[in-house]
């Protein structure tokens, strides 16, 4: 049962990530050019990733929040196709 569920859940998860790049694809991308798409991207998954450290000061409006982080990056294809990437 533990190993169909575990299957059951790969499946629903890589149906909601098909569906981010389906809804992400069919959004008009507002003036936003494809270099500050992947520069945003790449924001996003190092700070999904790499956390804050000691010796590293990311400014006074920085919070550690991975669910935000994960939401930008389902927003566009280029963060569905980051967060595919790391997946593999």
């Amino acid at each position: 049962r533990l190993t169909w569920m575990l299957d059951r859940s790969d499946r629903a998860e890589s149906a909601h990530l098909a569906g981010a790049v389906v809804r992400a694809r069919s959004r008009p991308d507002r003036a936003e050019s494809s270099e500050a798409r992947s520069r945003r991207v790449r924001d996003l998954g190092a700070q999904l990733f790499y956390p804050l450290s000691p010796h590293e000061d990311r400014g006074p409006d920085w919070q550690d929040d991975p669910a935000s982080c994960l939401a930008g990056l389902e927003e566009t294809v280029e963060g569905c196709r980051w967060l595919l990437e790391q997946w593999r």
